[in-house]
């Protein structure tokens, strides 16, 4: 029996994020449907990074219970984020002032996941704005699950 991959998708009205199967599409083009929070939250950078060469490297984001979260901030066309499989996925938009806007959060996508999410990313019109963030600190699935569904409840705001 193969394992199911949560998806937390952000709802639109801010209460509870939806827990959906890993079969669900994601797909960037859908960030203005009603599954999605429109509002502005960001990834804000990491202060102590600032003006060095890892500063674009990394991202924190809130969740809602108030807890920080750093992730590793990949572009969508960099191939290295679909090597781990234990980490919380935070599937992001830049606008075009560089502001984040978080899409999706999924844990442990499994790697036949990750192909399905590449050839979403990769196909979206907007592919170019879309960044993979891998939360990688959460050590047992039992709490990247729970930092997933933080992170879904969040505000986003450093």
């Amino acid at each position: 029996m193969s394992r199911r991959t949560p998806l937390f998708l952000i709802e639109s009205d801010g209460s509870a994020a939806r827990r959906l199967r890993a079969s669900d599409a994601v797909s960037p083009a859908r960030a203005t449907g009603p599954s999605f929070r429109p509002a502005n939250p960001v990834g804000a950078p990491l202060a102590s990074l600032a003006g060095g060469a890892l500063a674009r490297r990394f991202c924190a984001w809130r969740g809602g219970a108030g807890r920080r979260y750093v992730t590793t901030v990949f572009g969508a066309d960099d191939p290295g984020w679909r090597y781990f499989d234990e980490a919380v996925l935070i599937l992001a938009i830049r606008d075009a002032s560089g502001a984040r806007r978080p899409l999706a959060v999924e844990v442990d996508p499994s790697p036949a996941r990750r192909a399905r999410l590449v050839e979403a990313i990769l196909n979206a019109p907007e592919a170019a704005a879309l960044e993979v963030h891998l939360h990688l600190i959460a050590g047992a699935r039992g709490a990247r699950e729970a930092a997933a569904l933080d992170l879904s409840a969040g505000r986003f705001f450093n």
